[in-house]
């Protein structure tokens, strides 16, 4: 247990987590220091084809893809309401994503969707 959290998601929790990374950010730069090091690890292992970098914030993903020349998808769960309680959770929809893919069905619709955008976006290297 982090901080006496016990890992359960609630408005009121994910508002704590994103003033954490706020400051984590703020401070340190720690998301974009982070996922550096893993695109580095990852450039330098011939072994995958593809890294995903999860990113809610707008801001930071523009700065993704500027530097990594990453693509951009957003996934959407229409059965999931967005919540407002905090700037990461409410602002997913403020970046102009390059692909969406739509969560409204089974998990091996979800999973099906997933094989068929890795292989275009392979395909298309």
């Amino acid at each position: 247990m982090l901080l006496g959290w016990d890992g359960v998601k609630n408005e009121e929790v994910r508002k704590v987590l994103s003033s954490l990374k706020d400051s984590a950010t703020e401070l340190f730069d720690h998301s974009f220091n982070y996922i550096s090091e893993k695109v580095t690890k990852f450039i330098a292992d011939d072994k995958y084809e593809l890294l995903f970098i999860n990113s809610r914030e707008p801001e930071e993903i523009a700065r993704f893809v500027k530097e990594f020349k990453c693509i951009t998808v957003h996934v959407i769960n229409p059965r999931i309401k967005v919540l407002k309680s905090n700037h990461a959770d409410a602002n997913t929809n403020l970046y102009n994503y390059d692909y969406t893919i739509y969560n409204n069905g089974t998990l091996t619709d979800y999973e099906n969707q997933a094989k068929t955008f890795v292989k275009k976006v392979t395909e298309h290297k």
